[in-house]
């Protein structure tokens, strides 16, 4: 299994730390501003192509959100949330995150049901737990 890992608002690719797989970057190249949640699902979109098959892709915070309105695109074999949340507020300490994407999550994101079998875990999250479940 291969594994695309996507962080959540206001984080990077480093909070997968430990974790075997692909961290993206939601914001690479992108004006922090103008991202709206559609840029983020483009985003994880277009790396999930550049990922062989087969497929788990495991979103964390608001990048459960992203990962799940990609998913009826790139038609992963797995996907994992972690800690999904709207977001209340921007999360403090942390690299600025658009506001945008923000205020649409505050207001709901329709996305239908996933296809993939899909994990949904809160709390302290053991990669090794995602790996034996995604087999």
């Amino acid at each position: 299994m291969n594994y695309l890992l996507v962080h959540g608002a206001g984080e990077g690719p480093s909070v997968w730390a430990g974790w075997d797989g692909v961290a993206i970057d939601l914001q690479a190249g992108l004006v922090v501003p103008e991202i709206s949640m559609l840029n983020y699902e483009a985003v994880v979109a277009c790396e999930a192509g550049l990922i062989p098959r087969p497929l788990c892709v495991v979103g964390r915070g608001m990048g459960a959100l992203a990962a799940r309105m990609a998913a009826r695109r790139i038609e992963p074999d797995r996907l994992v949330f972690l800690d999904p949340w709207p977001p209340m507020a921007e999360p403090a300490g942390m690299r600025p995150e658009s506001q945008l994407a923000l205020e649409e999550c505050r207001r709901g994101v329709h996305v239908p049901e996933p296809a993939a079998p899909t994990l949904l875990l809160e709390g302290k999250i053991d990669p090794a737990e995602v790996a034996q479940w995604a087999r």
